[in-house]
């Protein structure tokens, strides 16, 4: 789940009152997760602070423009579109190449590759739009290799 910046103290204190999930780990950085139990399942969470992905931006300004124009809402809860979530793989400074292989999966599921164009529309907005070009070029070079193969 993506959440504020400024919401993680009260995301802290929720969880410490619920006796069916334990305190977020780790205790302080960008993505911190908890076990839920619901009945006799165990759930894992993670939540993702929007900070890493807001570029040249402010730290919840990647929050805000998700709902604004890159989600859909239902029953209250913004689903983001497939482009924020690529999006999101491509930012990842250290381990951005091992999800190239998931938005390739992605692709053969049904996503239209043309959704790397509203990826990089993204980055733009965001001031790294070089950047995220660059990587959606690896991804690219990875989709022809596949298809090389394929039709080899």
């Amino acid at each position: 789940m993506l959440i504020a910046v400024g919401e993680w103290k009260r995301l802290e204190t929720v969880l410490q009152e619920n006796p069916k999930a334990t305190p977020l780990e780790p205790f302080s950085g960008t993505i911190r997760g908890t076990r839920l139990s619901l009945g006799t399942a165990a759930i894992d969470l993670e939540f993702i602070s929007g900070e890493p992905f807001a570029g040249t931006k402010d730290a919840d300004s990647f929050i805000e423009y998700v709902r604004a124009y890159r989600s859909e809402r239902h029953r209250g809860v913004y689903y983001a579109s497939p482009a924020v979530v690529w999006y999101m793989r491509l930012s990842i400074d250290d381990h951005w190449e091992q999800y190239v292989s998931k938005i390739r999966r992605d692709i053969v599921a049904g996503v239209p590759e043309s959704t790397l164009e509203a990826v990089k529309a993204i980055g733009d907005h965001f001031g790294v739009g070089d950047r995220i070009q660059a990587r959606i070029g690896e991804v690219r070079e990875t989709l022809r290799l596949f298809d090389a193969r394929g039709k080899s």
